[in-house]
């Protein structure tokens, strides 16, 4: 009986020995393949045991060896993780299969080879316009839209003016309509048209830097309120010089005051309400005592901020000479005067001279003095005076041509003073703001046209 169950018994534990071989050398085969891949956390050959492995799990082994040496070890490392329960752990990466061989390789695009981390963003770049956050500030609803009008409104009419100068003159004074030709008409209008257009130019540039400051909600922050003064003031002004012509000089048509007023009377009333909305009308001693000091006693002396400061000045007193004295600041530039009318308009660019242009360039100074020149709102202002300069230089400089000085001693130096604003404006729109730079994982930089495209 012991003879025949050892007859019996004999192939089959010769036969669980050969699979306990098998299944030992599959192990080492395993942990010699696997352990570089996996680490001696994941996978450790002792904890296979060496009696008890089933045949499914024999047959598993196998499978994961033939994979190996096909050359698709990751496939048999994501299933020997999964058998031992490794991809339990959600937190822990998921790595593709690699493609079949023979199969299509589809390679990624070109921006995702890159791998560009968020440059790191510093105090100074959080920090908006006027160096504080940008979701701090004054928010008005519907703002940027109107300053965005506003600024289609003055560009509308600055055009008009520098194309149909005769036409405007016609419109807008007295014993200038029909049946007069446009011959009868002096030339000196077509000169203080274009001028007085390049002013209004120059403040639409204005209403687009004031729709900037809107969007970033800084409608509170003094810059912005400056440049507010400046439009609202001129715009004040230029009402009060169509009323004084139309009701007491009588120079000035019905419909000069009703072209004047469309355009001028939205300048006045948006930033006025702006203004009494962010507490603008406050005014200190301390504030007049920093505008003095940015003005006469720097922190720092620079060719910009020299450059700001003297035209702000010169502005100023322009502006002045040409609204109080207007007859005699023509003849001293033009060396003639055609009456009121002509001096109607002389008076309107006097108002832009007085109150808009120095609002203009006493904030650039102030971002220059702080180093804020390459921002967007001061390139926007620089690009306002770089407008209106080149139109001065093209009339006053044509007349200095053609006619030379004689007693026009004003006219060289008001060619001066818009040269002067030209190359301020040129300096200012040269300078560069500060931007972090990008980190790329590979230690070299991209193509161009590969890099992310930034904002405006």
């Amino acid at each position: 009986m012991c003879c025949l169950r050892r007859g019996i018994c004999r192939p089959f534990l010769c036969s669980c020995r050969r699979r306990r071989r098998r299944a030992s050398k599959d192990a080492d085969l395993l942990s010699g393949t696997l352990f570089p891949l996996i680490g001696p956390s994941s996978f450790d050959p002792a904890s296979v045991p060496s009696s008890g492995i089933s045949v499914a799990c024999q047959s598993h082994r196998a499978h994961e060896t033939r994979e190996l040496y096909l050359g698709r070890p990751q496939v048999a490392l994501s299933r020997h993780r999964v058998a031992s329960g490794a991809m339990a752990n959600p937190e822990e990466p998921h790595v593709p299969a690699p493609p079949r061989p023979g199969a299509p390789v589809a390679y990624p695009a070109a921006a995702e080879r890159y791998s560009m981390p968020s440059p790191v963003v510093t105090p100074e770049d959080r920090e908006a316009y006027e160096g504080r956050p940008l979701v701090a500030g004054l928010h008005i609803p519907g703002a940027s839209v109107l300053y965005t009008l506003l600024a289609l409104l003055q560009l509308a009419a600055a055009l008009l003016m520098l194309i149909a100068p005769y036409k405007m003159t016609e419109l807008f004074f007295r014993n200038m309509h029909l049946p007069h030709k446009h011959e009868d008409i002096d030339v000196l209008f077509e000169e203080l048209w274009r001028i007085l257009g390049a002013c209004l130019l120059t403040g639409a540039v204005t209403c687009y830097a004031l729709k900037i400051g809107a969007d970033r909600r800084l409608l509170n922050e003094p810059a912005i309120q400056r440049l507010q003064h400046g439009l609202l003031w001129f715009a004040l002004l230029a009402v009060v010089l169509h009323l004084v012509h139309l009701a007491f000089i009588k120079s000035l048509t019905l419909w000069g005051l009703l072209i004047g007023a469309a355009v001028m009377a939205p300048t006045l009333l948006l930033p006025l309400v702006h203004l009494g909305l962010s507490g603008g009308f406050v005014f200190t001693s301390e504030a007049l005592s920093n505008c003095l000091n940015n003005m006469f006693r720097p922190r720092h002396f620079s060719l910009t901020v020299f450059l700001y400061a003297l035209l702000t000045i010169l502005f100023t007193l322009a502006g002045l000479a040409y609204i109080i004295i207007p007859k005699l600041t023509l003849n001293w530039t033009f060396g003639y005067h055609t009456g009121k009318p002509a001096a109607f308009l002389w008076q309107w660019i006097g108002a832009a001279l007085f109150f808009l242009f120095p609002a203009i360039t006493y904030t650039l100074q102030e971002r220059s003095l702080l180093g804020r020149l390459g921002q967007t709102v001061p390139k926007v202002l620089n690009v306002g005076l770089l407008v209106s300069a080149l139109f001065h230089i093209l009339e006053l400089g044509s007349l200095l041509v053609e006619s030379g000085v004689a007693s026009r001693w004003m006219l060289p130096f008001l060619f001066t003073h818009w040269l002067l604003v030209l190359i301020a404006s040129i300096v200012g729109l040269s300078a560069s703001g500060h931007h972090p730079a990008y980190e790329y994982a590979g230690g070299y930089e991209p193509l161009a046209a590969e890099r992310p495209v930034s904002a405006v």
